[in-house]
């Protein structure tokens, strides 16, 4: 896999709906073939193989990830859990286990904003839809959303209905340091952050850098160096769980002998409890209204994507727990601070996830790294939720 897409650094490039993602589809879809699943794609080009042994119906249990990455990015970051699901369903094949139902792995395309201003799109789609907006937004070349995607027209009928999956679980490599200095190779986790992005701009006015005095400036680029130390101050005392970054600044005009009259900025805010994510926006609005007021500039605070912090089932943090401790993989339990494909899917199904842990915590790098080991105790513990969530006695069950 880390062939597709390879960059001279080690690391990987492979983008939303481009031929690099069709490639790594293409080759997780022999995979499932040579295990006997029946594959399909869908209009947004997700795609997806089930294990439905003869006279097996019902809801699936699904698990999986994505294939897509950032930039410059890593090996394992979605891979990671398409190939974990891969292994854990093989294993289950090969302990002679019969589902109680089917269990189906998904490969959603578009995990990563990096191409389309649109994250978490393959499970959007499935899940919660796309809006014309979104589908109108391009990426750097000026390639239209929808004129990227496969079947644009049959994107109603790829939705994915409440009850339609019976539970889904996702492996992920954990990007933090968390699991690395507790000495755990394992995650449960019990809550992921909900992020709402927002491009921001400040405007003042543009003028000569020498012979404007300092009182009479209105600079924009100031006025937004101010607002991402604010940031920072209210992220850093609203909540434990809050965080906050402005990610670019762009001044205009972007001469080094003219006040900037413009600046837009990114601001990614995220937290584990809506209300405290509420109360740090009110915040940080305040806080820009403020800093405009003070310096003459008119401001602007635009969303762009939101999405609502989501809780993993307690139910199925136990079985998580319950089935790593049968096999004798330590756990411990972490919220997750990064969005992920299980939490769109959480608006259909109960979803869970197991991180895995990661050297240095890096990620988004060519640098990141996730043992074998470490990837195949998380394997072996997501084989074992499959099976006890399509076990016999569990059809119908909640828990």
């Amino acid at each position: 896999m880390a062939a597709i897409g390879a960059t001279p650094d080690g690391g990987v490039t492979r983008l939303a709906l481009t031929a690099e993602e069709r490639r790594a589809m293409d080759l997780v879809r022999g995979w499932m073939e040579e295990m006997g699943l029946e594959t399909r794609r869908d209009a947004v080009g997700n795609l997806f193989g089930a294990w439905r042994p003869a006279g097996v119906q019902g809801a699936p249990v699904m698990t999986g990830s994505h294939v897509d990455s950032v930039p410059h990015g890593g090996r394992y970051d979605g891979t990671a859990g398409v190939v974990t699901a891969l292994a854990a369903v093989r294993a289950l094949q090969q302990a002679g286990h019969v589902p109680s139902r089917p269990i189906e792995i998904a490969v959603f395309t578009g995990e990563e904003a990096s191409r389309f201003p649109v994250g978490l799109l393959g499970s959007t789609a499935v899940t919660r839809g796309l809006t014309e907006e979104e589908l109108d937004r391009v990426d750097a070349g000026g390639v239209r959303l929808r004129d990227a995607l496969p079947d644009p027209a049959g994107l109603d009928a790829a939705r994915i209905p409440p009850g339609g999956v019976a539970a889904f679980l996702e492996v992920h490599i954990e990007q933090g340091r968390v699991l690395e200095d507790a000495g755990v190779p394992v995650g449960v986790v019990t809550g992921i952050a909900g992020p709402a992005f927002f491009r921001g701009w400040l405007r003042g006015a543009a003028d000569h850098a020498g012979a404007t005095p300092m009182p009479l400036r209105r600079d924009a680029l100031a006025g937004a160096a101010e607002f991402v130390l604010a940031a920072e101050q209210i992220a850093r005392s609203t909540g434990p769980t809050t965080v906050a970054t402005v990610g670019w600044l762009r001044p205009h005009p972007g001469a080094g002998n003219v006040i900037p009259g413009l600046c837009e900025f990114s601001l990614d805010l995220r937290d584990i409890d809506l209300d405290t994510r509420d109360r740090a926006e009110a915040a940080l609005r305040e806080a820009l209204a403020g800093i405009a007021a003070r310096r003459g500039l008119e401001w602007g605070l635009e969303e762009t994507h939101r999405v609502d912090p989501v809780t993993v089932p307690g139910w199925l943090v136990d079985v998580l727990e319950r089935v790593a401790a049968e096999a004798g993989v330590p756990t411990i339990r972490l919220p997750s601070g990064a969005a992920h494909d299980a939490m769109m899917m959480a608006r259909v199904a109960p979803s869970g996830m197991l991180f895995v842990r990661c050297r240095d915590g890096r990620s988004h790098t060519p640098e990141e790294y996730a043992a074998v080991e470490d990837l195949t105790a998380a394997a072996d513990v997501l084989a074992g939720a499959l099976a006890m969530l399509t076990a016999e006695e569990a059809v119908g069950a909640s828990g």
